[in-house]
């Protein structure tokens, strides 16, 4: 970060230094730096008109207790790293698993649920995690599908699957679905939708839901600092609950706001 730079070369050079302003409750450091993938739409490009809901509910949360803040976009292990190493303040799309590495903020923002699409015309019956045998599959690679011990098992050891990583993962599962590479795609609705809606020629794909679902949080780096500017978020995140302001960016996104 080129904040590290500087303070690197003005401690080299003899450049006086305030020590304080890496203390967020100091007016000299308002900014609070935020890392995320890119996951629309909870998560999006930087240059994006929508940065996503996890961004604009984070900005919004610090905007109301003085802090300015600067997201940026990088790959998953990397934002991982650079939060548990102190380097960036806070990890956007944290699940419960994060929770002994991170100081994660107690409200959860998004309630991620993952679903079983298929095409309109196929028979495919998914009632059980060994159902999922009979099909070729697709899925993401490392991730978390929704907590349930026996599903997440038989997705991950299925000997018939494309896993995918990196960026776009969604769109890639739905092209290998519609063009019948693949049986049953398994992804995040609200991403499915998103992409379905920015695609209306696609209208033969339907969802199989079995509760299975994830709670998102903002994690933040585990020391003074980010114990600090979770309990700021979490300041600021309530204030929006309680004047209206927060609903009213889930709207913005289509999203139902956690009760």
């Amino acid at each position: 970060m080129p904040r590290f730079y500087m303070l690197f070369f003005a401690l080299a050079f003899g450049v006086t230094v305030n020590v304080a302003a890496n203390d967020p409750t100091q007016p000299s450091d308002t900014i609070v730096r935020l890392i995320s993938d890119e996951w629309c739409p909870f998560t999006c490009l930087e240059s994006s008109e929508n940065r996503g809901l996890i961004v604009d509910v984070a900005e919004a949360a610090f905007k109301e207790v003085g802090h300015e803040v600067v997201y940026e976009v990088s790959p998953w292990a990397r934002a991982i790293r650079e939060v548990q190493n102190g380097r960036v303040d806070a990890l956007l799309g944290a699940d419960s698993a994060k929770r002994k590495e991170l100081f994660l903020a107690e409200d959860f923002l998004i309630v991620e649920e993952t679903v079983f699409a298929i095409l309109d015309d196929s028979l495919a019956v998914i009632d059980t995690p060994s159902d999922l045998l009979n099909y070729k599959i697709g899925r993401k690679d490392n991730y978390n599908y929704g907590g349930d011990p026996d599903w997440q098992s038989a997705i991950e050891k299925h000997t018939n699957a494309t896993a995918l990583s990196g960026t776009y993962d969604e769109t890639r599962l739905i092209d290998l679905l519609t063009n019948k590479r693949i049986e049953v795609a398994i992804m995040c609705i609200d991403i499915a939708k998103l992409y379905l809606r920015n695609h209306p020629e696609i209208t033969n794909i339907k969802f199989i839901k079995k509760n299975l679902k994830s709670d998102l949080h903002i994690g933040f780096s585990p020391n003074p600092r980010g114990e600090l500017l979770r309990s700021k978020f979490l300041e600021g995140y309530n204030r929006l609950k309680n004047s209206g302001q927060l609903i009213l960016i889930y709207e913005k996104y289509g999203i139902n706001m956690p009760s």
